[in-house]
């Protein structure tokens, strides 16, 4: 199994400088090397797929939040922060979940480990998600009611919040690199490193509001995302380990991925 490994937790530096490429050829770009690099199917039997991120939300405290998936949908989920969980999931349900937590969980129905413009999917449903750039606009399309002026950037959030999602299959990533780039006012912003990874800045502005995904344009890996109003940082989403573990008590990502 090829997987992209990545481990880090430095801080970005900014270049300024447009970038020359448009947003559909990064994206194109980033599609095509994710096939390359990314997990080409299922997470493998007997390993878990570990991804953490670190959330900062302006006059909040930071937060970070830990997955770890198997193939079968059994898993955990740590969050840690001013909301405290943690989850572990022998089957994918909340049945017979042994949780810690301030907050109260019905524990009832499957652990649905994806989200999905306000819907909640399964790790198998993931897997049946269309590949099809269109189809996949389509499937993340904005709400009924969405007033017409915010409909591309809430497009661009859906289709960038999915690409956040653990163990995507490459050619379901590759799908949503294209679908981005069929997004209304997509552009190149510019270049920029996070911890010494190259990232190419594609964002989406609308009424002051500006939505970014920072993305490594050599292997496609998704580094970072953040939200901006009127240029100020309201929140921001870093990418800081992804991987294949042996359980859900390793956060070591396996050598080999």
């Amino acid at each position: 199994v090829a997987v992209t490994v990545i481990l880090f937790t430095g801080g970005a530096s900014v270049d300024n400088t447009p970038a020359a490429a448009d947003a559909a050829t990064v994206l194109d770009q980033a599609a095509a090397r994710t096939l390359l690099h990314g997990l080409r199917g299922e997470i493998p039997a007997a390993k878990f797929w570990y991804q953490r991120y670190v959330i900062r939300t302006r006059g909040q405290a930071q937060a970070s939040s830990e997955k770890w998936l198997s193939r079968t949908g059994s898993g955990r989920w740590r969050l840690t922060g001013r909301a405290a969980i943690d989850a572990r999931f022998p089957t994918a349900s909340w049945a017979g979940a042994t949780t810690h937590s301030h907050i109260h969980f019905l524990n009832r129905g499957p652990w649905q480990a994806y989200s999905l413009t306000g819907r909640q999917l399964s790790y198998r449903q993931m897997l049946r998600l269309t590949t099809s750039p269109r189809a996949l606009l389509r499937v993340l399309a904005p709400k009924a009611g969405t007033p017409r002026l915010f409909r591309n950037l809430t497009a661009f959030e859906n289709v960038a919040g999915m690409l956040v999602q653990p163990a995507l299959p490459a050619p379901l990533r590759a799908g949503l690199f294209r679908a981005l780039a069929l997004v209304g006012g997509a552009r190149v912003l510019g270049r920029t490193t996070v911890a010494g990874q190259p990232a190419v800045i594609i964002g989406q502005l609308t009424a002051g509001m500006l939505t970014e995904m920072l993305v490594n344009p050599k292997d496609g890996v998704w580094l970072e995302g953040r939200t901006l109003v009127h240029g100020k940082v309201v929140s921001d989403v870093r990418l800081v380990a992804s991987g294949l573990v042996d359980s859900t008590s390793q956060t070591r990502i396996s050598s080999g991925g």
